[in-house]
């Protein structure tokens, strides 16, 4: 299994947002990846390159309909898309 945890940020602020990534064995949790700055094509990237076949939990930490201009910002409906696609729900 995987678990992703996501941290965004503000518009202003895209050097604060990260990403980090972990792969449980067993009944440890060993981590992968950190990703700080992570703008949005890497977050999309990192998630979309996990393959289908292993569980994957994703937590985040921000609310998805933030923009400065109303509404989801486009990578926040695509991933919304990506999720529900997959069978995925939020929590």
């Amino acid at each position: 299994m995987r678990i992703i945890g996501i941290d965004l940020s503000g518009p202003r602020n895209f050097a604060d947002t990260c990403l980090v990534s972990f792969e449980a064995r067993g009944e440890e949790i060993h981590l992968m990846e950190v990703r700080e700055g992570a703008g949005d094509d890497q977050i999309l990237a990192a998630i979309s390159g996990l393959g289908q076949r292993e569980r994957i939990v994703i937590g985040i930490d921000a609310p998805l309909s933030y923009n400065s201009k109303g509404g989801d910002r486009p990578s926040d409906s695509e991933l919304r898309r990506l999720v529900h696609e997959h069978g995925g729900r939020y929590i």
